[in-house]
C-alpha cells in the first residue's frame, strides 16, 4: 500500500475569551485572510466571541492551494473536536467527507456565506446572492434607462462557486426584466484580482465597442476595470459595479471613480454565525438560512452618511 504524506500549509490563529475549561470552543475553516472580504467576517467571529464568551480557533486555506489539503486541514481540526465547525469551503465536493465525519461525531457544521452545499450543513449564514445580483442589475437599469441598448459585460470568477451561480443568473433574469434590449456577455477573471480586471476590460472594450456597463465578482476585479475605462475613455462613461463594500472600493466611489458596490457585509455574517451557532448548542431552532442585510452603496449613500449598514463597512 502507497502513502501519502500531506504537508498543511494553512494560517492557524487562535482567539480565547477565557481561561475557563467549560468554554465552548468553535473551529473555524476560512478562506485565505489576505482577502479583506474574509479579513472582515474574522473580525465579525472575533466581536461576537467576545460577547458570547467562546473562544475559536481559525485555520485558513488558499484557493490555490490543492483540495486534499483543505481536506487534510478540516481532518485535523476535528481532532480538537470543537464544539462547532463553521466553514466556507473553497472546494465542497473535496470537504464533504469531512464533514460527514463532523456530523458522525455530532459536531454541527455551519457554512459560511454560502460556499458549502452538503447535507451535512446544520445552516448556512450568507449574504443573499439571489439579492446581490438583482440590486446590482436594478442599479444598472436605473443608471442606463429601460430602453437602454448595448452590452454589459459580467466579469465572474474562475471559482463558479453556488454563490456565483445564483448571483450571476439572478442579475441575468433581473437586468433582462428591467432593460431588455442590452446584451450581456460573460467571461472568467483566473485570478479574481485587479489585474485582472484591467486586462479583461480592455481586450472587451476593443472587441465591444457599445459596452454600457460591467459587473465583477468582487470589487478587486471591479476597481481594475475602473482603472481600465479611465484609462481609455479619460472619464467614467462606463458603469462599474463591483460586490462585497471594501475599504478601497468605499474610497474610489467616494473619489467618484468606482460607481457602486453591493456590500455584503462580511463582518455581518462573522458576528451572526457566532450568535447563531451559540444559539443552536442551547437548543434553539435555527433556520436553514440565514441572510444577512446588502445594500448598493453609491456616492449619494456616503455623503448622505445616514444608513445605519455603513457602520459594518470595515
Amino acid at each position: 500500500m502507497k502513502t501519502k504524506l500531506i504537508t498543511v500549509i494553512a494560517t492557524t490563529l487562535w482567539f480565547s475569551t477565557t481561561a475557563n475549561a467549560e468554554t465552548l470552543v468553535f473551529g473555524v475553516l476560512a478562506k485565505s485572510l489576505s482577502q479583506p472580504f474574509w479579513a472582515s467576517m474574522e473580525n465579525g467571529l472575533k466581536e461576537s466571541s467576545k460577547s458570547a464568551q467562546v473562544d475559536y480557533y481559525l485555520q485558513a486555506v488558499g484557493k490555490d492551494q490543492p483540495a486534499e489539503q483543505e481536506l487534510n486541514t478540516c481532518n485535523l481540526m476535528l481532532q480538537r473536536k470543537p464544539n462547532v465547525l463553521l466553514t466556507a469551503a473553497v472546494d465542497t465536493a473535496a470537504l464533504q467527507p469531512c464533514l460527514e465525519r463532523a456530523l458522525k461525531l455530532n459536531i454541527p457544521v455551519i457554512d459560511l456565506n454560502g460556499n458549502t452545499e452538503s447535507t451535512a450543513v446544520a445552516f448556512s449564514v450568507a449574504s443573499d446572492q439571489h439579492a446581490v445580483g438583482a440590486q446590482a442589475a436594478e442599479y444598472i437599469a436605473q443608471q442606463l434607462g429601460t430602453h437602454a441598448s448595448g452590452t454589459v459585460l459580467v466579469i465572474e470568477t474562475a471559482a463558479n462557486s453556488p454563490t456565483d451561480q445564483n448571483r450571476t443568473s439572478s442579475f441575468f433574469e433581473t437586468l433582462a426584466s428591467n432593460a431588455p434590449e442590452l446584451e450581456i456577455v460573460t467571461t472568467k477573471a483566473p485570478d479574481g484580482n485587479h489585474a485582472d480586471g484591467i486586462a479583461i476590460t480592455n481586450q472587451l472594450m476593443q472587441k465591444h465597442t457599445d459596452l454600457k456597463a460591467i459587473f465583477a465578482a468582487n470589487d478587486s476585479i471591479a476597481l481594475g476595470a475602473t482603472d481600465a475605462t479611465f484609462a481609455a475613455n479619460g472619464s467614467d462613461n462606463i458603469i462599474v459595479v463591483g460586490i462585497d463594500g471594501s475599504a478601497d472600493a468605499i474610497s474610489s466611489i467616494t473619489d467618484g471613480k468606482l460607481d457602486a458596490t453591493v456590500a455584503r457585509f462580511p463582518y455581518l455574517i462573522g458576528k451572526q454565525a457566532v450568535t447563531k451557532a451559540s444559539a443552536l448548542l442551547s437548543g434553539a431552532n435555527i433556520e436553514r438560512s440565514v441572510n444577512v442585510p446588502t445594500l448598493v452603496v453609491t456616492k449619494d449613500i456616503i455623503e448622505a452618511g445616514n444608513n445605519p449598514l455603513m457602520q459594518y463597512i470595515n
